[in-house]
């Protein structure tokens, strides 16, 4: 196994800073928890202050997961889950298109829900 180590030697006021930014990651972590994989921190400094601005975000990839399909539908995760049940698809006129991996993992084809969304909107 190989490893790459390095180290840096930071000044008294890097230091400083550096533990000032140390809050920064845990919320990294809770956007990661919150907002899933997909989204977007921005920070800037107005007037003295540090501005944060978080905004979740659909991942663009062709097969959307059920962060994706709520992003796009501006809903959350277990309303969409909800209608892609097999009780929910049996009775709607239009069926949410959607797939699992292995039976596990629901997954949306995005050019499909492009046009169903088509279809919902007539």
């Amino acid at each position: 196994m190989r490893r790459l180590v390095l180290h840096t030697v930071w000044s008294q006021e890097e230091t400083k800073r550096a533990a000032q930014l140390a809050p920064l990651a845990g919320l990294v972590e809770t956007c990661k928890k919150v907002f899933g994989r997909s989204f977007t921190l921005r920070a800037r400094k107005q007037d003295g202050w540090l501005q944060l601005q978080i905004e979740e975000t659909d991942s663009g990839n062709d097969f959307m997961t059920v962060h994706d399909m709520a992003c796009l539908l501006q809903t959350d995760e277990a309303t969409v889950r909800r209608m892609t049940e097999a009780r929910a698809q049996r009775q709607s006129p239009l069926p949410v298109p959607s797939f699992k991996l292995q039976g596990k993992t629901l997954r949306f084809d995005r050019k499909k829900i492009q046009e169903w969304l088509q279809q919902c909107r007539t």
